[in-house]
C-alpha cells in the first residue's frame, strides 16, 4: 500500500527502527581520574542513569577513559576490552603537554583538556556524536547535554545523504519515495534525540515532511532532461537540510524539551 507514493510498510519499518534504537537503555561508561566530574558534568539535567561511573565496558553504549597521562595497564586492558566488543572509545586527556598514543585508540578520538579550562564539552559531545553515528540518538534522549552536537551531526548527514541518494536515483520513480524516507527518519530521529516520545503526535510534523518531499519532485520535473541528475541532488540535499533544521526548531520550542514523562 503507498501514500502519496510511499510505501506504507517501509515508513512503519523504519518507524519501528528509529523507536528502536532511541529506547536503548546502554549506558555511557566513564573510568579513570575525575571520571565521577565528566559524569556530573554529562548528566546535568539529564537522567543520570545513562551514565555509570566503572563497569564492563563492554556492555556501554560507548566507553570514555579519563587519562592524567599514559594510559596504564588496567585501562590498557579496559580499552583492549573495548576495542575487541566493537564498543565505541573516546579518551579525555587532563595532562598538559602528554603527546603518548594510547592503546586501541585512533588520535582523532583523544581529546587534550586545555589547562585551567575543564573539560571541553562540546568537543566531547561532537567527538562521542562521531563515533556513535546514529547511535548517538538513545543517549541524547537522555543527556540534554549532548543534544546540540546529535542533532547537528543528524542534520549534516541526513542531508548529505539524501542528496546522494537523489543524485544517484533522479532519473527513477523511486526518487520521491526515496527522499521522504529519508526526511521521515531525520525528522523522527531529531525528535528521539530531544527526548521527545515517538507516536501519534508526530502525524503533523511528518505530515510536512511529505509535502516538503513533493517540492522536490517537482522541481526535478519541471527542469527535466539534461542536469536533473544535478538539481535533484542540490534539491535533496538543502530540502532535507530544511526539513532537519525545522524539527531541530520544534523540538528546542517545544514546552516538553527533555525526556517526556510518558516515555
Amino acid at each position: 500500500m503507498r501514500v502519496g507514493g510511499i510505501d506504507v510498510r517501509a515508513a512503519a519499518g523504519m518507524f519501528r527502527d528509529v523507536r528502536t534504537r532511541s529506547e536503548s537503555m546502554r549506558p555511557l561508561v566513564i573510568d579513570g581520574v575525575l571520571a565521577r566530574e565528566l559524569a556530573r558534568v554529562l548528566t546535568a539535567g539529564g537522567d543520570p542513569t545513562a551514565v555509570q561511573v566503572g563497569g564492563d565496558p563492554r556492555r556501554a553504549e560507548a566507553y570514555v577513559v579519563v587519562l592524567a597521562g599514559p594510559a596504564g595497564l588496567e585501562q590498557t586492558e579496559s580499552l583492549r576490552r573495548a576495542a575487541r566488543a566493537l564498543v565505541p572509545v573516546l579518551v579525555v586527556q587532563t595532562a598538559p603537554g602528554e603527546t603518548s598514543d594510547v592503546p586501541y585508540v585512533p588520535a582523532t578520538e583523544v581529546i587534550v583538556c586545555a589547562p585551567g579550562q575543564g573539560f571541553p564539552l562540546t568537543e566531547i559531545a561532537r567527538t562521542l556524536a562521531r563515533v556513535l553515528d546514529e547511535q548517538a540518538v538513545a543517549l541524547a534522549s537522555r543527556l540534554p547535554a549532548l543534544r546540540p552536537a546529535v542533532v547537528e551531526r543528524l542534520v549534516e548527514h541526513g542531508a548529505r545523504r539524501a542528496g546522494l541518494a537523489a543524485l544517484l536515483a533522479a532519473r527513477k520513480r523511486e526518487l520521491f519515495p526515496l527522499l521522504a524516507l529519508q526526511q521521515l527518519r531525520l525528522a523522527l530521529e531529531i525528535a528521539a534525540a530531544n527526548g521527545q516520545r515517538l507516536g501519534r503526535e508526530r502525524a503533523p510534523e511528518l505530515v510536512a515532511v511529505v509535502a516538503a518531499g513533493l517540492a522536490v519532485r517537482q522541481a526535478v520535473r519541471r527542469l527535466g532532461g539534461h542536469g536533473s541528475a544535478v538539481v535533484a541532488a542540490v534539491s535533496g540535499y538543502a530540502v532535507t537540510r530544511a526539513v532537519g533544521e525545522a524539527a531541530r526548531l520544534r523540538a528546542t520550542r517545544n514546552e516538553g524539551y527533555g525526556r517526556d514523562a510518558a516515555r
